[in-house]
């Protein structure tokens, strides 16, 4: 799997970009992708159920996010050193008390623990520093290290849609409205079929007073995920202020 997408990464470059890859650029390109691996897991079937969890989780309805929880449990049954699976089942925790599906101090205390976990698996795992800085920023008011996870997590892995949505709200909280505004769009082109960052984008372009780009954003995660919660109050927001 390594050596086919180093072959990928490598034809890519050399006919989009016109790079040139020499002995160097293919240890670089292996670096890369080993990079990308981290966290991943080796189970191709604990993988499969880690993406269907992330499919419905996203969906957004009470009954899809308890569903997403039963095949992340069979995914860590097959693969417990799968940090990936462990990052996400501490970000839905935080998300269902982020809801008020069950007490703040509740979700946030044991969301933290399962990401604590993700780390200790993986420490570079971008996906647990952006969980992590997460639950600083809500639960724990700490903006400071909230934005530090943030910026690790980008180094880590730039492109990576969660890190930029967290990011980008970091950003706006801490009023850099246009760099949140570019970090949510970032986050639709490297994932435009995810409602989570349209909505994150429409966040960002309501707060900054673009009401009209704001409502069409919000649209865009309806027609995406037409069960999720908030996203026709967002549209409301956004209508009340046009």
């Amino acid at each position: 799997q390594d050596d086919i997408a180093q072959s990928v990464v490598r034809e890519v470059r050399e006919t989009l970009l016109g790079e040139v890859t020499d002995s160097k650029g293919s240890g670089e390109l292996k670096a890369e992708v080993a990079k990308a691996a981290k966290g991943r897991g080796t189970n191709p079937e604990a993988h499969r159920l880690y993406l269907q969890a992330r499919h419905f989780g996203e969906r957004g309805s009470r009954e899809e996010f308890l569903r997403a929880y039963g095949y992340l449990e069979k995914a860590l049954e097959l693969d417990p050193a799968y940090a990936l699976a462990w990052a996400l089942l501490g970000r839905m925790h935080m998300r269902e008390a982020d809801i008020g599906w069950i007490a703040p101090e509740e979700g946030h205390t044991r969301g933290r623990e399962l990401v604590e976990h993700a780390l200790s698996l993986e420490p570079d795992l971008p996906e647990g520093h952006a969980a992590m800085g997460w639950t600083r920023m809500v639960a724990d008011w700490d903006w400071d290290g909230a934005d530090a996870s943030f910026r690790r997590a980008q180094e880590l892995m730039p492109g990576n849609t969660v890190v930029l949505c967290y990011a980008s709200a970091m950003a706006s909280n801490m009023g850099r409205l246009e760099e949140a505004i570019d970090l949510a769009n970032r986050a639709v082109d490297q994932d435009p079929l995810s409602s989570f960052t349209y909505i994150s984008l429409g966040n960002m372009l309501y707060r900054t007073g673009r009401f009209a780009e704001a409502e069409e954003a919000f649209r865009r995660g309806v027609e995406l995920a037409p069960q999720r919660l908030l996203v026709r109050a967002y549209i409301g927001l956004a209508l009340l202020a046009q």
